[in-house]
């Protein structure tokens, strides 16, 4: 039997097109450097901190599905946070995806 799911999780499924395994280790390298130049943000002036550690998020998520359910449940008091990062993972999956078939 079919499992039935919710509108609001079928709104929120995206499929972007399956990532070669270099993509994913350079995806992997690029999040883990914005989310630790965010967290190093946090406190210097000179950078935004919170933008590049979201950013870096985005393309961890992007990289990992696993790591994707992990935010999605984090982030459940933040839906405004939430949106904005979804936002910039369909930006960025779609861009991978041009690429990728170019």
């Amino acid at each position: 039997m079919k499992r039935r799911i919710p509108h609001a999780e079928r709104k929120q499924r995206i499929s972007f097109p399956p990532l070669s395994f270099a993509t994913r280790v350079g995806l992997l390298a690029a999040g883990w450097f914005l989310v630790v130049l965010g967290v190093i943000g946090w406190f210097l002036p000179v950078l935004q901190g919170w933008l590049t550690l979201f950013l870096g998020l985005a393309v961890l998520s992007l990289a990992s599905q696993s790591f994707h359910r992990f935010l999605r449940r984090r982030f459940h008091r933040w839906p405004r946070g939430w949106r904005r990062m979804e936002k910039a993972r369909r930006r960025m999956g779609r861009w991978l995806g041009k690429r990728s078939r170019a």
